[in-house]
């Protein structure tokens, strides 16, 4: 009779450059790690908007050793846009959610900006109109930004960088003019009173920011889109690994101690299983070819 899965170390892709929203995945790993008594090893393959990583992944060893994150981005959107390396629906045996978020537009609380017609009104006055930022081509950030640059009517340039801490660097010292960005990778800066917090691009204000209106509230109901990441392994994994890491994962996520962080982050952990995680990517995938036709997006904006 074969000893139970894992006998040994397992190892996790990370492709994205360390943050709060790493920093979810990497707690909710070591509670895994604890959970199976075997060491999760993090291997960072940024780039990409995540697409360098979940290359990686899908060509792994499909022995249930070698796992990774994976986000709305890389396996959602882009697929939507351009040719990749990889099938997001085919490639990978699905695991399961880690976390979903909401996302919120910010300015340095330096700014003279102190409302959405603020900066709509900036932007008109600017015969070049204003700059924003995004952690690159095809992330939720960047569809939103292009999407509240529609349907506001703001002049407004994109400038990617290859992850959030670049962009939001730059918008602390003035390079960029804005940032529609996730709330756990701003929720710590907002506290501090780095940033002023114009709209959040959810169906309901935050928790964490509940003077903080919708767009729906000033009148763009469109400008909504809820962001995740979640765990997938290459396909062809044994069964037996993907339901003990499947297993393991939800039963990480429901720790008190998990949920608390998550939610200090503005973030909920997204239990799923196998199958809800892979039919969410799909139908994620079916409303953005949809929709992103309608609003004018191509993956070279």
């Amino acid at each position: 009779m074969a000893p139970p899965w894992p006998e040994r170390g397992m190892r996790c892709i990370l492709p994205f450059p360390d943050g709060p929203i790493g920093a979810m995945a990497r707690m909710t790993l070591d509670r895994m790690a604890r959970r199976l008594h075997q060491p999760i090893a993090y291997e960072y393959r940024p780039g990409a908007t995540g697409t360098i990583g979940s290359d990686y992944i899908a060509r792994a060893k499909p022995d249930g050793y070698t796992f990774g994150v994976i986000g709305q981005a890389s396996h959602a959107v882009l697929p939507v846009l351009r040719d990749l390396p990889y099938d997001p629906l085919k490639d990978f045996a699905p695991i399961g959610g880690i976390a979903s978020f909401e996302n919120v537009l910010v300015v340095p609380a330096t700014s003279s900006i102190r409302s959405l017609d603020d900066l709509i009104a900036k932007a008109a006055s600017r015969e070049a109109g204003l700059l924003y930022g995004s952690p690159g081509i095809g992330s939720a950030v960047h569809l939103l930004t292009e999407l509240m640059k529609i349907d506001t009517g703001m002049r407004l340039s994109h400038v990617p960088y290859t992850g959030g801490t670049a962009s939001m660097t730059d918008l602390l010292n003035g390079r960029v003019d804005l940032l529609l960005v996730s709330l756990p990778t701003v929720a710590d800066r907002l506290r501090r009173g780095q940033l002023r917090p114009l709209a959040m691009a959810a169906a309901e204000r935050s928790l964490l920011l509940p003077d903080v209106p919708t767009f729906a509230e000033l009148g763009y109901p469109r400008i909504r889109l809820s962001t995740w990441i979640g765990m997938a392994a290459p396909d062809g994994i044994p069964k037996e690994a993907l339901d003990t890491l499947a297993d393991t994962l939800n039963l990480s996520l429901q720790e008190p101690e998990v949920a608390g962080r998550f939610a200090s982050l503005g973030a909920t952990p997204l239990i799923d299983t196998p199958d809800l995680f892979i039919n969410r990517i799909a139908s994620d995938m079916a409303w953005l070819r949809e929709f992103l036709p309608r609003m004018g997006i191509t993956g070279q904006q």
